[in-house]
């Protein structure tokens, strides 16, 4: 595995080779991107395939998750700031027991 400067993320974005939409240039850091999550994402199951054929149907290997939040509303901090620490206090939403 492979990280990326950020030089090489801006040319394999504007290569066309990395497509990230939307993408928010500011969320390009020092070597990754800041991404959000939108409610309803993807995650890969546990398996016991080597690889991944994308020519095959691989929708097992993935579950739909969605996040619903019409009871608690999760407050979303801003981008990440290399000049601000955040304070370590445990979150809102750890008290309620959905950590």
């Amino acid at each position: 595995m492979s990280v990326l400067s950020d030089r090489d993320i801006k040319q394999q974005l504007a290569g066309g080779r990395i497509v990230i939409e939307p993408l928010d240039h500011d969320a390009i850091q020092p070597a990754s991107v800041d991404l959000r999550l939108d409610r309803a994402f993807r995650v890969f199951n546990v398996t016991t395939r080597p690889y991944v054929d994308v020519r095959e149907t691989v929708d097992e290997l993935t579950a739909l998750v969605t996040i619903f939040s019409a009871l608690v509303k999760a407050p979303l901090l801003g981008l990440a700031d290399i000049n601000q620490t955040p304070n370590p206090s445990k979150a809102p939403w750890y008290f309620l027991g959905l950590q």
